[in-house]
């Protein structure tokens, strides 16, 4: 057993109109959808589950490797399995307020 410690520097923090902060992580494409973002990012959540953290996606991008069913995993799937808010192509007008 072992640990290897590191910094979370969020690509965007940020506060809303109404005082609110979160912190707002964007990704493109599958290609920078890596097993290595995404072991990270499941790692902060754990250790700091109070973090608002939140993705932008540029599409709605399949990775991975096909499923029994013949489809392939999204990101939106994976943010929802982990719990987290996302949203894709746009920042919804909620999250600014």
């Amino acid at each position: 057993h072992y640990v290897v410690e590191h910094d979370y520097i969020p690509d965007f923090p940020i506060v809303t109109n109404s005082g609110q902060a979160y912190f707002l992580e964007t990704r493109g494409n599958g290609r920078s959808w890596t097993p290595e973002v995404r072991r990270k990012m499941k790692i902060v959540k754990q250790t700091y589950p109070d973090l608002d953290i939140r993705f932008l996606f540029y599409t709605d991008a399949k990775f991975g490797g096909k499923r029994k069913d013949g489809t392939y995993q999204t990101q939106s799937e994976w943010a929802e399995k982990h719990g987290f808010k996302y949203a894709i192509k746009h920042v919804p007008k909620d999250w600014l307020i």
